[in-house]
């Protein structure tokens, strides 16, 4: 019966959908070879190495000159993780909003926008937009191109207002460049953009208390036919 060394991976045994590792045995003199996928021969894997692609458990038979086998003494656990779903960028004037949840970033013409890791991302130049998403195993999607031009918002950087204090425990003070003019209003989305909480703004400041639980919002307004949007995070 031949002596059959424990196959090692060249890798991570967990990867990502399309991912793999290198799974080998070192050699045994005049020996033949059998992989297995949970107990089960795989089709013309009689290497010494395979690349496995799959979840499930790899073990090994060798089988000597004489024509005894034996199998090695360890299998080989390998994970493959799904890949989180592609996220998807809508827009709504300056405000760019993607789908799924995890870990995000914005990237600008194929450049990483630091600090823009939220679900939505305020555009503040033409270019074309794409954002991955990264889920907790460390698995990534990246959405197709959008193509932001700033001739569809017009005049919503005119918008001149603060915002204090920000971060917040919940009350914040919107305080307005000018004085607003009738049917002026804010709303306040949550990470995944639906609309959480609205409100008139009238006069030259609105005092608005967040009702939401702790995390990031986006507070938008509308004034004079004009938007802008301004990060939120409540503590």
């Amino acid at each position: 019966v031949p002596e059959v060394p424990p196959p090692s991976a060249g890798g991570p045994v967990v990867f990502c959908d399309s991912g793999s590792v290198l799974l080998a045995i070192d050699t045994v003199a005049g020996g033949s070879y059998q992989w297995q996928l949970n107990g089960t021969d795989l089709t013309g894997a009689t290497a010494p190495e395979i690349t496995a692609d799959s979840t499930g458990t790899y073990s090994i038979v060798v089988t000597g000159a004489n024509g005894c086998s034996s199998s090695a003494p360890a299998a080989v656990d390998v994970t493959e993780n799904a890949l989180p779903p592609i996220p998807v960028i809508t827009s709504s004037f300056d405000s760019l909003l993607a789908t799924g949840s995890g870990a995000f970033q914005w990237y600008l013409d194929g450049v990483l926008i630091a600090g823009a890791t939220d679900a939505f991302h305020i555009a503040l130049a033409n270019g074309i937009y794409t954002v991955t998403v990264t889920d907790a195993n460390g698995c990534t999607s990246t959405s197709d191109d959008l193509q932001w031009l700033s001739t569809g918002v017009a005049g919503h950087a005119a918008i001149m207002f603060s915002l204090y204090p920000n971060p917040t425990d919940g009350p914040i003070t919107l305080t307005l460049g000018s004085t607003a003019p009738a049917g002026s209003w804010y709303e306040v989305m949550d990470i995944a953009g639906k609309v959480v909480q609205r409100g008139p703004v009238t006069g030259t400041v609105a005092q608005i208390h967040l009702l939401g639980e702790g995390g990031v919002y986006m507070l938008r307004i509308a004034i004079g036919g004009t938007m802008a949007m301004r990060r939120v995070v409540v503590q």
